[in-house]
């Protein structure tokens, strides 16, 4: 081949003068070999062809504005090559041997392009923002790399095309680098693309890309996240190693059968698109894949999960979810499944779950048993219904598994087996058509709403604003903080909640704090026909609902605080017994209120609007009228006990019983109120009376205790609840 050499000058590439033996061409060799600082400048109006070119001078720069054909090999061995934006090699090798190749300009459309060409060596993007374009195709050959290392640099695919037998790596410590193609690109069998740095980003984006080679983000410990971004399709069908987090999103990510994902230990991959896995997918301890789609997830491959997670996910956005499962999803007694999106058993079939499932979508089960003890998609380690998690239709038992509650429901399902809210911030939610019994589905049932800061929340998602259970016993309240019982309207309405006749609220533990709160809008309404019983010793049971309609019966006792700060109404009971206390505001005339025993406390909170009936009330019993000043009380010929104010009326209470002849003392609170208490022992009450009359031979002695205690004049014996 002919050889023509540069002169040592500065100069422009179509001067002849410069040359040895003329401007070179599609026969000759271009060579720089001259010693000494100088730039040779192909301008952006020259297109030139040469058979090829050895740069070999350290001090010298040949900036490439034009186009460059190469018939053989551009051997860069010393000096620098700079192109710029309408730089162009065509063709040939470009063999880096130890010169520089610099590409100007920014992210996108800018700096200069390498079309068909084949590289040899390492080319190094090292300046910052550098940009190099590429068409049609880059093979590699005796270890070709490109290293894109100066910080927010980009390698840039135009046109669909194949690169091969050359290694891409991602090296920016500082920001990030990117790979970017405006059609697909195909890696071929020995192309690998990597990132190693312990930086913040590599990106790979644009159109689509089929991988027939691999990609791999950073070895394990670097920093930072690879992701993956395409306007349309990820392919697979070679090797993806993730050894640090990557994200890939795509409108269609598929994982073909010769395709293999593999991920490492500590890290965690986010894949969103439409998924199909016909390959394997494999997830080493401590790591995590989530696969995040609006319209389908396809499984016909294989998914291990040994001690790492997984979890089927609904992105964000409209769209629903189809899944598939025909291949083999496997999880080892350390891994977890977590089900996010809608799912009904049949789409579970062939997972093997040998470890902890988190339910955060919809299991639909209408007509169904399902056995949370029983494999292979439960019985491993045990169940978490979390939040937005839903057992819909169906009967769930529960058997000897483990199931934990963080927020998730239950929808018209029976459950077997009683629900143990029992542990710190416990929460479920019901909605309607629960029914809750014991483990072998026959009797009533338990629901332990005991563990700190537990919540139980009837959350009505039908738009029917109504709710209930009933045939069931709540056991609610610990001795360390406290518990919430809502009803809640999706729709954010008024909700009415109901305990049906054998239903029951209970607090026992000591010092147990139970709330039942409004978690709908204002109107909302529980209905008890069943028993509500604060019974914690030094506790509080607060109901905060604008209405209690009480058809069954409040008991307060034990020396539990029971406060109502809405009205009472209802036809019911609400009773009041040694020590208790229980502070109300409005109160129905068809309400009872009952003291039990002595040293009970009646607080009212708005003495005028109190028009329940009160009965069983001796000495040491209280009525605390706050926020009401009074200076007398006494029983008018209606049995109502007046309470005046200096001779100004500011209550009326109507008494059940004799109290004719009792006198009631009147004194401050303390608070700004008035504190009511019996000065004498009332009379006999009529009942009582009447069966003074038939006792006959048996004379005063029959009722010798009726004066010691006095009978009450209704009924008080608990009925019989879960």
């Amino acid at each position: 081949m002919n050889v023509s050499s540069w002169n040592g000058a500065t100069g422009n590439w179509r001067n002849a003068a410069d040359w040895s033996n003329g401007v070179p061409d599609a026969a000759t060799e271009a060579d720089f070999t001259a010693s000494g600082a100088y730039t040779v400048t192909l301008s952006r109006s020259d297109a030139f062809t040469v058979g090829a070119v050895d740069f070999n001078a350290a001090g010298a720069t040949l900036a490439l504005q034009g186009s460059l054909t190469v018939n053989g090999v551009f051997d860069l061995k010393a000096g620098t090559l700079v192109m710029s934006k309408a730089g162009v090699i065509h063709g040939g090798t470009l063999m880096m041997d130890g010169g520089t190749l610099v590409s100007q300009g920014g992210l996108g459309s800018q700096g200069g392009r390498l079309d068909g060409v084949h590289l040899a060596g390492r080319l190094n993007l090292a300046t910052p923002v550098e940009t190099l374009k590429i068409t049609n195709g880059l093979t590699g050959v005796s270890g070709a790399q490109i290293w894109l290392s100066g910080g927010e640099d980009s390698l840039t695919f135009i046109g669909a095309q194949t690169i091969d037998n050359v290694t891409i790596v991602l090296d920016d410590s500082a920001s990030f680098s990117v790979v970017y193609t405006k059609d697909t690109l195909t890696f071929g069998a020995n192309a690998t693309l990597t990132t190693t740095a312990f930086g913040p980003e590599g990106v790979l984006a644009g159109s689509g890309v089929v991988n027939n080679g691999t990609i791999t983000s950073a070895p394990s410990g670097a920093l930072g996240t690879f992701n993956i971004g395409l306007n349309h399709s990820f392919i697979n069908n070679g090797l993806v190693t993730a050894a640090s987090n990557l994200d890939i999103t795509a409108s269609k990510v598929v994982n073909s059968a010769s395709g293999a994902v593999n991920v490492g230990q500590f890290i965690n991959v986010l894949i969103q698109g439409s998924f199909y896995n016909r390959g394997s997918l494999t997830i080493a301890p401590s790591g995590s894949v989530d696969i995040a789609s609006n319209t389908t997830i396809v499984n016909a491959g294989t998914i291990s999960v040994g001690a790492g997670s997984l979890s089927l996910d609904q992105s964000t956005g409209p769209g629903v979810v189809s899944f598939t499962n025909t291949g083999a999803i496997t999880i080892g007694q350390q891994g977890s499944l977590a089900l996010l999106f809608n799912f009904t058993i049949a789409s579970l079939r062939n997972i093997v779950d040998a470890g902890r499932l988190y339910l955060g979508g919809t299991l639909d089960n209408p007509g169904g048993t399902l056995h949370l003890d029983a494999g292979p998609i439960f019985g491993g380690a045990g169940t978490t219904l979390g939040y937005g998690g839903l057992f819909s239709g169906g009967t769930v038992v529960l058997g000897g598994a483990h199931l934990a509650y963080t927020g998730g429901g239950l929808a018209n399902v029976t459950f077997e087996g009683g629900l143990d809210l029992g542990a710190a911030n416990a929460s479920v939610n019901l909605d309607g058509g629960v029914v809750v019994t014991s483990a072998n589905g026959t009797g009533p049932g338990v629901i332990n709403l005991t563990g700190a800061g537990a919540s139980l929340t009837f959350f009505d998602m039908t738009g029917t604003t109504a709710n209930g259970i009933d045939n069931v016993r709540i056991k609610a309240g610990n001795s360390r903080s406290a518990v919430v019982i809502a009803p809640q309207n999706f729709d954010g309405a008024a909700e009415t909640l109901t305990l049906g006749a054998h239903a029951s609220i209970v607090s026992t533990a000591a010092g147990a704090q139970v709330i039942v709160q409004n978690g709908a809008a204002a109107g909302s309404i529980i209905v008890n026909a069943g028993r509500i019983e604060a019974a914690a010793s030094g506790g509080s049971f607060s109901v905060t609902i604008p209405t209690l309609e009480n058809d069954g019966q409040v008991i307060v006792s034990n020396g539990d605080t029971f406060a109502l700060s809405g009205a009472l109404t209802g036809s019911g009971q609400l009773v009041v017994e040694t020590g208790a206390t229980a502070q109300i505001g409005a109160a129905a005339a068809n309400q009872s209120v009952v003291f039990a025993d002595a040293a009970g406390t009646l607080k009212l909170s708005s003495a005028a609007k109190f028009a329940a009936t009160l009965s069983g009330a001796v000495i040491g019993d209280k009525i605390d009228l706050l926020g009401t000043p009074a200076t007398a009380a006494t029983v008018n010929a209606n049995d109502q006990l007046v309470i005046t104010d200096n001779g100004a009326k500011v209550a009326t209470i109507q008494l059940a019983g004799d109290y004719a002849n009792t006198t009631f003392n009147v004194a401050r609170d303390g608070a700004g109120g008035s504190l009511i208490t019996l000065a004498n022992a009332p009379a006999i009450h009529g009942i009582v009376r009447a069966m003074a009359s038939l006792v006959g031979a048996g004379g005063p002695g029959a009722l010798a205790g009726a004066h010691a205690e006095p009978t009450r004049s209704m009924t008080l014996a608990r009925p019989a609840v879960p």
